[in-house]
């Protein structure tokens, strides 16, 4: 066994000859022999089954026969074309070699041969890019059949999944899937059918109308080849488990009103989290819809959720009102339209913890009807304390006030209600921030911000109000942090106001915000 590399060799009959340039490699194997192809371990040997290895393109081209592994992907094609020989062992490789007669060996030289000349002058490179141009011009490069192939990659890999009921007899699965895929085909566990495939690898949430309850479920994170989907990843099997009761360590809020066509998702994707201390507190703004029925549905078969009724007031005091209620050492917030993935809660919690931060946030996918957009990003570093004045400056530049993508300490939020106005957001979130100390980032996008289920919003209603209530309402948030935030932080909250202001001359010539811009200027001078 002659070994052309650097590296030690051991065993009977290996012979180190060195690395050596490619020129000369190629010379130096010209001299006749077997070029071998093999495995150092099982996942190599995996990795061989889908893709060629460079040591057999120089094997052939030098013109040796070649000893590889069965099950290869480059098997049939040496198998067919008397190209080498396909073993199972290292073991067989010897016995068969030692039971060839030259002239047996000369016969699969001259095939290596004649390949050998077609390899060297680039036929094989030319054939491979006229098929794909044939194949990019023909129809069916966009459809992909099923397919058996299996490959199992350790970057890939579902790290969580849930099924649990929902509402109108459907089921709820909800996955976490680390790595990358171009989408997922969900299967049965027990005859592997297939129920769905997911094109879009972003997505985390499948509702399954009418499925019965003792289903038993798998997701397979897959690539497309021109042979069909090759898996990458499997999921553990979900199945309908009870629920139980668990001390809450963190509530997490939701207002609700009129929202029976998108609330029911927005709660199993709350019922999916794999932090199991979450009481979920959905407080119903005096909806006058099936809202309250479909609360009323899932609190009954969920002891983690905690539903409370309200006159209508509007988010900010439907907030306030779970605020007061929620038992949690930490308060999460989400609106009732919007989804969040299974890991957002234990992620936030695990880095406020570690950190030991006031806040904890991630950033957010926006969902609109062009896809999914990234928003509420920071140049932060990822899972690490910061002074909450060193995120006033780039929460200045970039200026999203959410506060739905956060984790905030119980104390915080109870100590600081929320303002009962028009863009409560933006009025709240500097607010609670400036009364903060420490923060820290998570940036996974763990929160989905989703325009794509109604058309009106209440930003919406408002901007199409009269100029002059707009600027009302304006003046309302920006007056709210300036007079109750933080005063030892005056002089970053004023400098945030007035970029807001900067803001309304571009887009009002109403001439109030031009004197609201130079009233905000002569505080606190």
């Amino acid at each position: 066994l002659c070994v052309y590399s650097d590296q030690e060799c051991q065993g009977n009959g290996a012979r180190k000859r060195g690395w050596m340039p490619p020129d000369q490699l190629l010379l130096e194997l010209t001299k006749g022999g077997f070029g071998l192809v093999w495995y150092g371990d099982e996942e190599r040997h995996q990795y061989m089954s889908m893709s060629n290895s460079l040591k057999l393109s120089v094997y052939l081209a030098a013109g040796l026969p070649v000893i590889v592994p069965r099950g290869i992907s480059n098997q049939c094609m040496i198998e067919e074309n008397r190209l080498g020989i396909a073993v199972d062992t290292l073991d067989e490789a010897v016995e068969t070699v030692k039971s060839m007669t030259e002239q047996e060996y000369e016969k699969y030289a001259a095939s290596v041969a004649q390949f050998a000349s077609l390899l060297r002058g680039g036929f094989f490179t030319r054939k491979c890019l006229l098929d794909a141009l044939h194949t990019c011009m023909r129809k069916e490069m966009y459809t992909y059949s099923e397919s058996n192939i299996t490959y199992m990659m350790e970057e890939c890999a579902f790290e969580y999944i849930c099924l649990n009921e929902a509402y109108e007899d459907n089921l709820a699965l909800s996955w976490v899937f680390r790595g990358k895929a171009e989408g997922f085909l969900v299967r049965e566990a027990d005859s592997s059918k297939l129920i769905r495939e997911i094109q879009n690898p972003l997505e985390h949430y499948l509702l399954l109308e009418n499925y019965a309850k003792d289903a038993r479920l798998v997701v397979q994170a897959y690539f497309r080849t021109l042979k069909g989907k090759m898996v990458v990843a499997e999921s553990d099997v979900a199945f309908v488990s009870g629920q139980c009761q668990k001390t809450a360590v963190v509530s997490l809020i939701m207002p609700a009103y009129n929202a029976e066509d998108y609330i029911a998702r927005s709660i199993d994707t709350a019922l999916a989290q794999s932090f199991a201390e979450l009481e979920i507190l959905i407080i119903n703004d005096g909806s006058t819809d099936r809202t309250q029925e479909i609360i009323d549905w899932y609190q009954e078969r969920y002891p983690q959720i905690k539903p409370f009724y309200k006159a209508n007031g509007g988010q900010a005091s439907a907030r306030n009102v779970g605020v007061e209620k929620a038992k949690g050492a930490y308060i999460a917030l989400m609106d009732n339209d919007d989804m969040i993935r299974p890991n957002m809660i234990e992620r936030l919690y695990d880095a406020i913890i570690k950190n030991d931060c006031d806040i904890a946030m991630t950033s957010v996918y926006q969902m609109t009807n062009m896809g999914y957009e990234k928003i509420s990003e920071y140049d932060l570093p990822e899972d690490t304390a910061v002074s909450v004045d060193d995120f006033f400056e780039l929460y200045i530049r970039y200026a999203y006030p959410v506060i739905w993508n956060k984790l905030y300490r119980s104390s915080l939020v109870k100590e600081h209600p929320f303002a009962v106005v028009t863009y409560e957001d933006n009025a709240w979130t500097p607010y609670a921030l400036s009364y903060a100390e420490k923060i820290c980032y998570i940036n996974e996008h763990l929160y989905e911000y989703d325009r794509t289920i109604r058309s009106s919003t209440a930003i919406h209603t408002s901007i199409a109000k009269p100029v002059e209530e707009q600027y009302a309402a304006r003046r309302d948030y920006l007056m709210f942090f300036l007079n109750n935030g933080n005063p030892k932080r005056r002089a970053v909250l004023k400098r945030l106001a007035l970029g807001y202001t900067l803001g309304f001359l571009d887009v009002f010539t109403y001439p109030k915000f031009k004197e609201l811009r130079e009233e905000i200027q002569q505080l606190w001078i």
